[in-house]
């Protein structure tokens, strides 16, 4: 039981962090559950991954306070990229896919007509 509630702990400071509202808990033996309102946890439950399939459940609730997560998880990385010292935006390693494959081509090229 030790262990199970050291999952749930790390799970409710997820959402703390993120301002995510916080679920109810149920012990599983077998297999994780979400839903919008609740969340089943195992004792060898990955916190952030089922937190992530929770975020799935609860953008049909509330669209805004998932996406603004999303948007925190981001701005977060790239903080730790930056501090780091990698350049978040340096797509140098990137640039033989953007010779051919330009995302909004065809946006452009309407837009332009």
């Amino acid at each position: 039981m030790k262990k199970w509630t050291m999952v749930v702990n790390e799970f409710v400071q997820i959402c703390q962090r993120y301002k995510i509202p916080t679920p109810q808990f149920e012990y599983s033996k077998d297999e994780e559950y979400t839903d919008s309102e609740l969340v089943r946890l195992t004792p060898d439950a990955e916190p952030r991954h089922v937190f992530g399939h929770y975020l799935v459940d609860l953008h049909d609730k509330e669209p805004d306070i998932v996406a603004d997560c999303i948007r925190d998880m981001i701005i977060n990385n790239e903080r730790f990229l930056s501090v780091r010292g990698l350049d978040y935006f340096d797509r140098s390693d990137f640039k033989w896919w953007t010779k051919w494959l330009d995302p909004v081509k065809n946006e452009k090229e309407r837009i332009s007509d």
